[in-house]
């Protein structure tokens, strides 16, 4: 019992289950965006990638830092993709590192009961299956990258003391998050609250917020500098009806990592989600002798979730809800549930003064959340499964010389660009061609 009461028990459990996972059915195949990476991997081959191939944009996003990674990764090993999953895990890893340092003060406090089962949901959060997208598939290095960063550029900005030091470090931190996936951009807004509410002295304060401010404008420029709407995506139209669907979306995207694989109950469970956030905020700030500086990082980690929601349903919603539980997005979503968590367990706390029934309740709905978040881990794991089964026949059937376009469909929704790039792996011995 011992073990699941550290904040490293049920985790390193959950990790060992991805790496037996990834030792067993990681598959070196590219999959979808994966194959527009064979052009400037041939680039790299013939000694003529340049840092515009690097910059230039994908869909929204600029992926420059997680190109660089994904290259670094090719050079020493012929494009193994596998290298890239392991790569994911890490990055999974360290980012419970983050949480794990900043729930120590909360769980050191007497207000939280409960603790291993606390930490047994947080650790499934931060390492569900329901996530399956980002674990199998080495290009979404972006995602786990951008939510590290942003996480930790907030961790730096939150010290008691911000020196120049942390400060700075949160520069170059918003920096590869946001030239890792296009809401890195939010962080900068994040950024910009967490030190405006910082207790620094007015000078320092007004100096980091100007430098801040210059730094984001830099680099926001850069970002938008040539950028072009993707031509897939439907553009926003102002009705009533939209304004519904928006909503929709937001609430279905942040029920997400609850259950997501129906996008009608991650709308269901988006709205609890609302509901505990706002009640819970309400009620730890309206505790004038509650002691609310541990929680304070948690509120900005979900404020980055709350705005990532807002901005993905702008050029998401007209692609229907059903893109809105899309298990690439679990990963962002995770900490506004993390949050929820941490308040429902908080407000258990007699200083609440909650009745007996409203206790019961309450605990009641972290077992019923506790259990649906395990029941999608579950969920996911046979997902993946799946998903590496599939892509598994494609590469069996590329390696044979096959050619039927229902088959390559699994991998890429352009089969012929399988048949063309699968030439330019064979030439250059890369991934599965090795």
């Amino acid at each position: 019992m011992i073990f699941f009461k550290s904040l490293y028990g049920t985790a390193s459990l959950l990790v060992g289950c991805l790496i037996v996972f990834i030792t067993i059915w990681g598959i070196d195949f590219p999959y979808m965006d994966q194959w527009e990476a064979v052009l400037f991997l041939e680039k790299l081959e013939n000694h003529t990638l340049s840092f515009q191939d690097l910059f230039a944009q994908h869909n929204e996003h600029r992926i420059l830092f997680p190109k660089l990674i994904m290259i670094v990764g090719a050079y020493f090993t012929n494009w193994n993709i596998v290298f890239e999953l392991w790569i994911n895990i890490l990055l999974g890893i360290l980012l419970y590192g983050v949480v794990a340092k900043n729930l120590k003060p909360i769980l050191a406090s007497p207000t939280i009961t409960h603790q291993s089962i606390l930490i047994a949901i947080i650790s499934l959060l931060v390492f569900s299956f329901s996530q399956y997208e980002n674990w199998r598939w080495g290009w979404q290095i972006q995602i786990f990258l951008n939510v590290l960063m942003a996480c930790l550029g907030i961790d730096f900005l939150s010290k008691s003391t911000v020196s120049v030091k942390y400060f700075m470090a949160a520069i170059v931190a918003g920096g590869i998050a946001t030239y890792s996936f296009a809401n890195g951009i939010l962080f900068w807004a994040v950024g910009l609250v967490v030190l405006y509410f910082s207790p620094l002295q007015n000078t320092r304060k007004i100096t980091y917020l100007t430098i801040w401010g210059i730094f984001f404008t830099i680099l926001a420029w850069l970002y938008f500098h040539n950028y072009h709407r993707p031509e897939e995506h439907p553009v926003p139209i102002l009705s009533l009806d939209y304004l519904l669907n928006y909503i929709a979306f937001v609430l279905a995207y942040l029920g997400n990592p609850i259950f997501e694989s129906d996008a009608n109950a991650s709308f269901i469970f988006g709205i609890v989600g609302v509901l505990i956030y706002a009640y819970g905020w309400y009620r730890i700030y309206t505790l004038k002798q509650f002691n609310k500086t541990p929680y304070t990082i948690f509120f900005y980690w979900s404020l980055y979730t709350l705005m990532s929601a807002g901005v993905t349903a702008l050029g998401r919603t007209g692609l229907g809800l059903p893109s809105a539980s899309a298990s690439r997005y679990v990963t962002i979503c995770n900490f506004f549930w993390i949050n929820n968590f941490i308040m429902l367990f908080t407000l258990l706390h007699d200083s609440f003064g909650h009745t007996h029934r409203q206790k019961y309740y309450l605990k009641g709905l972290i077992w019923i959340l506790g259990l649906v978040v395990f029941a999608s881990h579950v969920v996911g794991a046979t997902m993946m499964i799946k998903y590496n089964h599939d892509l598994n026949e494609v590469k069996t059937h590329v390696l044979s010389g096959g050619q039927d376009t229902l088959i390559l469909k699994k991998s890429y929704p352009r089969p012929m660009i399988i048949v063309e790039r699968d030439k330019i792996l064979k030439q250059y011995s890369l991934s599965y061609r090795r």
